[in-house]
Protein backbone atom coordinates (compact mmCIF):
# COMPACT_ATOMS: atom_id res chain seq x y z
CA UNK A 1 0.00 0.00 0.00
CA UNK A 2 1.48 3.58 0.89
CA UNK A 3 3.99 1.89 2.93
CA UNK A 4 5.36 0.16 -0.06
CA UNK A 5 5.90 3.27 -2.12
CA UNK A 6 7.65 5.07 0.70
CA UNK A 7 9.82 1.99 0.65
CA UNK A 8 10.95 2.21 -3.04
CA UNK A 9 11.37 5.91 -2.66
CA UNK A 10 13.46 5.49 0.45
CA UNK A 11 15.43 2.58 -1.18
CA UNK A 12 16.45 5.00 -4.08
CA UNK A 13 17.49 8.12 -2.16
CA UNK A 14 19.73 5.70 -0.35
CA UNK A 15 21.44 4.17 -3.56
CA UNK A 16 22.05 7.42 -4.56
CA UNK A 17 24.14 8.80 -1.96
CA UNK A 18 26.47 5.89 -2.25
CA UNK A 19 26.55 6.35 -5.57
CA UNK A 20 27.34 9.97 -5.11
CA UNK A 21 30.11 9.13 -2.24
CA UNK A 22 31.69 6.17 -4.79
CA UNK A 23 32.00 9.13 -7.21
CA UNK A 24 33.87 11.16 -4.55
CA UNK A 25 35.91 8.78 -3.57
CA UNK A 26 37.36 7.84 -7.12
CA UNK A 27 38.25 11.38 -7.44
CA UNK A 28 39.84 11.47 -4.23
CA UNK A 29 41.75 8.20 -4.93
CA UNK A 30 42.86 9.30 -8.50
CA UNK A 31 44.07 12.60 -6.48
CA UNK A 32 45.77 10.85 -3.60
CA UNK A 33 48.94 9.96 -5.40
CA UNK A 34 49.73 13.15 -6.83
CA UNK A 35 48.83 14.76 -3.24
CA UNK A 36 50.97 12.25 -1.43
CA UNK A 37 54.07 12.92 -4.18
CA UNK A 38 53.56 16.51 -3.90
CA UNK A 39 53.68 16.23 0.65
CA UNK A 40 56.91 13.79 0.37
CA UNK A 41 58.86 15.82 -2.10
CA UNK A 42 58.02 19.01 -0.05
CA UNK A 43 58.95 17.28 2.91
CA UNK A 44 61.82 15.87 1.65
CA UNK A 45 63.39 19.37 -0.07
CA UNK A 46 62.60 20.97 3.74
CA UNK A 47 64.71 18.25 5.70
CA UNK A 48 67.10 18.08 3.24
CA UNK A 49 67.28 22.26 3.09
CA UNK A 50 66.88 22.12 7.38
CA UNK A 51 70.22 19.94 7.18
CA UNK A 52 71.99 21.63 4.85
CA UNK A 53 71.75 24.85 6.48
CA UNK A 54 72.12 24.34 10.05
CA UNK A 55 74.80 24.77 10.15
CA UNK A 56 74.90 28.35 8.22
CA UNK A 57 72.31 29.74 9.82
CA UNK A 58 71.11 33.19 8.16
CA UNK A 59 74.25 33.80 6.46
CA UNK A 60 73.70 30.52 4.58
CA UNK A 61 73.06 31.89 0.45
CA UNK A 62 71.42 27.83 -0.98
CA UNK A 63 67.97 28.28 -2.84
CA UNK A 64 65.65 28.55 -0.45
CA UNK A 65 67.05 29.73 2.40
CA UNK A 66 65.62 33.71 1.47
CA UNK A 67 62.37 32.49 1.77
CA UNK A 68 63.64 30.27 5.23
CA UNK A 69 65.41 33.44 6.70
CA UNK A 70 62.16 35.93 5.32
CA UNK A 71 59.98 33.61 7.30
CA UNK A 72 62.47 33.34 10.41
CA UNK A 73 62.92 37.12 10.60
CA UNK A 74 58.93 37.35 10.29
CA UNK A 75 58.76 35.08 13.22
CA UNK A 76 61.47 36.74 15.22
CA UNK A 77 59.82 40.35 14.54
CA UNK A 78 56.36 38.98 15.14
CA UNK A 79 57.54 37.10 18.56
CA UNK A 80 60.34 39.55 19.49
CA UNK A 81 62.95 37.02 20.10
CA UNK A 82 65.84 35.27 17.85
CA UNK A 83 64.73 31.49 18.26
CA UNK A 84 63.98 29.67 14.74
CA UNK A 85 60.09 29.35 14.37
CA UNK A 86 60.15 25.42 15.27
Amino acid sequence: MGTGSRSADSRGRLLSAPLQCARLLNMRVAWAPTLLQFEAKRRKDLRAHVVKCAAHGRSCVNGGTQAWRASRSYFTTRLGSDSSPD
